[in-house]
């Protein structure tokens, strides 16, 4: 198509604007032929002169245009271009279905026909075949799009021009601030924040639940809790509501399942999803969770300050993730040169106004026309043209609407999730608390960068920290430390707070703590040594041991199932064979008979069935069990007893019970037990009766007690009590009437022993006082 034909099929108005444009005059009152247009255009148009001037009157997306129509040849159906236009991102109004409107000299974000009337406004790219064969070509433009040949022959071969062309291409992309430089810089890292998602899980795990208000905040006095947990600095704010950090981090962890609502009440799940992670994955999980989840909506402080969870929850829409996306993406561009430069918080609200106008509002609303949206009603900041289903009240055209909501809603960003999360650091040429976008700038942190696609991962050191437990049962775990460690640390010890190093204590009540969940104190000595490098204080250790020892004195088993070996050797023998038949039995986790050790000879289980597996394995290995019913107390004939009171058990295995009585008055030996002088007495100063023992022994030996035994276990027992032997002299006398009268003698009565039930009176003098009892009779006229 030569020139004149390509002129010749617009109306007559258009070619007198386009002559305008290219020929760079204002006619005033002079008025041209169509002929005298044509021809004026025909000289003009395609000269690298003309080309060069045309550039400067376009912008990114024309130049995209060109770009676009130069590689498929020069000419393209005009829906293929809207399409490509469309899925590159572009932003773009919403075409007017009036062609009245269409306008190249159109100011801010334009309509998809606007682009194509100032591109044939400059004499760059022109149109054809309009919907009616006999219609000419008006700003309306046809079905097929194309650049002349001289046009495209003059951009492709000459160099200043084709450099211009892929300027303008990038222009919108290079705007880093480089002179950007604050006085005040505020830091984030994504450990840090880390660290405190893993403080809240840990003290919601700590305290067990967490009450949730009707209007979906933590109470104020858990709140405090919290913020001491976190080790938050005094001037916090007194309420959730208040702190968006803390709520965020609610929030986040909810989403990610490691915190769960229940009937009013904040839970922590076990075990956590996200503290199981490396930091890398921890990082880029929280990161993607709020770009593309429901942790978060920064319509918050737009509509004055944060509501209820509840209500927060309707402002969360699809459209608001990709806003996100959109947002992150021309924030990497502008950073793409320089990842950890400053860039200014107006530059980047510039770039979003200039390429992504609709990153937060579509402006495709049920029809409206947004050129003549004059209204809030009209405007996407009703409730009824935006997908969040929010109205921001006082906007009076859509130009203070972007610059009010859009404009605001980046700063939220910036300055909360982003911040929060450690990808950007904050800066301020002013106040810190300044609104003006001047004053403000960001800068990607490595992580940031990293997240953005801009940057390598940064090594994120989780190790190298030490654990120290001092000798006054503090115990100090320095960063960087994994969260494995304190994890395991909240399990036994109590903690005091601190920031990068952490407190705990010590006490019994946290070992006790431990042990019912269980955790042996043997494992928490493993684990304090290991993580500190070398043994722990003598004191520390011997106190721990003594704790184990109370917490171990009574241990109750309801409905157990006790397994006694005959030695070392058998358990360890027969490990592999139980651990086969607990894996054969119930396959519900919570009925698993897991063992516990009690000794060298016994394990127990909490559960007492089934045990038929049990039995069946270790018969089939060439073990013969003896299994005892519960409640089984008969030990007839289950001992070897010798006349030296050594006892052998008739069975490797006795039972339980019969160990349990022999214990009672008998010390243990290798095979049996033995009965000694000190258990008896032993036994005996417990309670136990010289009868009961005796009929134990019989019942147990299957018989008679052998003479000698019996009366050893007698004496033992003390059943023969005192005795006192001594020399007296027999006094007999004649009748009893006598004995009485001298027995009530003032001299001789307190020197005589009545012999009661004797056939003849008698009495015992004491061979001392013989001679002073004889000498005092032989007074009283009685023949000695």
């Amino acid at each position: 198509m030569n020139w004149n034909d390509v002129l010749h099929s617009y109306e007559d108005s258009i070619l007198f604007n386009i002559y305008c444009n290219v020929a760079n005059e204002k006619p005033g009152n002079k008025t041209f032929s169509r002929e005298q247009l044509v021809d004026g255009l025909r000289k003009r148009l395609g000269k690298p002169e003309q080309v060069r001037t045309a550039l400067t009157y376009i912008g990114r997306i024309e130049a995209f245009i060109i770009k676009q129509l130069i590689a498929q040849g020069g000419t393209q159906k005009i829906e293929d271009v809207r399409k490509s236009v469309k899925e590159n991102g572009f932003a773009l109004k919403v075409s007017s279905p009036n062609p009245s409107d269409i306008t190249p000299d159109y100011q801010g974000v334009p309509t998809f026909e606007d682009l194509i009337a100032r591109l044939a406004a400059v004499g760059l790219v022109f149109s054809r075949d309009t919907s009616k064969a006999t219609k000419l070509v008006e700003w309306a433009h046809g079905r097929i799009l194309y650049i002349p040949d001289p046009i495209r022959h003059v951009l492709m071969m000459t160099r200043d021009l084709r450099d211009n062309l892929d300027k303008l291409m990038h222009l919108d992309i290079v705007s880093v601030a480089l002179g950007f430089s604050p006085k005040t810089i505020i830091h984030n890292g994504a450990s840090e924040f880390q660290r405190d998602v893993s403080r809240y899980w840990r003290h919601v795990r700590r305290v067990g639940r967490l009450n949730i208000t009707a209007n979906g905040w933590i109470y104020k006095n858990t709140y405090k809790h919290v913020l001491a947990a976190l080790n938050s600095p005094p001037d916090a704010p007194t309420d959730e509501s208040g702190n968006l950090r803390l709520w965020f981090i609610r929030r986040l962890l909810t989403c990610v399942g490691d915190f769960k609502l229940q009937n009013s009440e904040l839970l922590a799940t076990e075990p956590p999803s996200l503290l199981q992670m490396s930091m890398a994955e921890r990082i880029r999980h929280c990161f993607e969770t709020w770009r593309d989840g429901k942790v978060w909506s920064e319509f918050i402080e737009l509509m004055n300050g944060p509501l209820p969870e509840q209500e927060s929850m309707l402002w969360i829409a699809p459209e608001l993730n990709k806003a996100r996306t959109t947002f992150l993406r021309v924030m990497a561009r502008l950073s793409a040169n320089n990842p950890q430069g400053w860039v200014a918080a107006s530059d980047l609200v510039n770039a979003l106004h200039r390429t992504e106008y609709e990153w937060l509002f579509p402006r495709t609303f049920r029809g409206k026309n947004l050129k003549k949206a004059n209204s809030l009603y009209k405007s996407p900041y009703y409730y009824e043209n935006n997908p969040y289903r929010i109205t921001f009240e006082n906007i009076t055209s859509e130009e203070q609407g972007w610059l009010a909501v859009e404009g605001a809603a980046i700063f939220a960003i910036l300055q909360h999730p982003l911040s929060w999360l450690g990808l950007i650091d904050m800066g301020y040429t002013g106040d810190v608390n300044s609104k003006n976008t001047r004053e403000i700038g960001c800068r990607l942190t490595e992580t940031g960068a990293w997240l953005l696609g801009i940057g390598p991962q940064p090594q994120f050191v989780e190790s190298g920290g030490r654990v120290v437990v001092q000798p006054n049962f503090t115990i100090l775990a320095m960063e960087p430390i994994p969260d494995s460690v304190i994890l395991a640390l909240d399990t036994f010890a109590e903690p005091k707070g601190g920031d990068r190093v952490l407190n705990y204590e010590l006490n019994r009540a946290s070992v006790y703590r431990a042990q019912t969940k269980g955790k042996s104190v043997a494992e928490i000595v493993q684990f304090l040594e290991q993580h500190q490098g070398g043994p722990l204080s003598n004191n520390v250790r011997r106190t721990l041991e003594e704790w184990d020892a109370l917490h171990q004195r009574i241990v109750i088993y309801r409905d157990a199932r006790l397994l006694q070996f005959a030695n070392a050797k058998a358990k360890a023998t027969t490990q592999p064979i139980i651990e086969q038949a607990n894996d054969d039995g119930d396959t519900n986790i919570a009925k698993k008979a897991v063992f516990a050790n009690l000794n060298e000879n016994f394990m127990v289980s909490k559960h007492a069935e089934p045990n038929k597996q049990l039995v069946d394995r270790l018969s089939s290995q060439g073990w013969i069990p003896i299994n005892s019913p519960a409640g089984s107390v008969d030990v007839t004939n289950s001992v070897r007893l010798e006349d030296s009171g050594d006892f052998e058990f008739r069975q490797p295995t006795p039972s339980i019970y019969a160990l349990s009585v022999t214990d009672q008055w008998s010390t243990r030996t290798a095979n049996g037990g033995k009965i000694t002088p000190n258990s008896v007495r032993a036994a005996m100063s417990k309670g136990v009766k010289l009868d009961d023992l005796l009929s134990q022994l019989k019942n147990l030996s299957g018989g008679t007690l052998a003479f000698e035994l019996e009366t050893n276990i007698r004496s033992w027992a003390g059943f023969y009590g005192k005795a006192s032997l001594k020399t007296v002299c027999l006094l007999e006398l004649s009748n009893r009437e006598v004995l009485d009268n001298l027995l009530k003698d003032r001299v001789l009565g307190k020197f005589l022993k009545p012999i009661e039930g004797s056939a003849k009176p008698m009495a015992l003098v004491d061979e001392a006082h013989a001679e002073q009892v004889a000498s005092v009779l032989r007074e009283r006229g009685v023949v000695v």
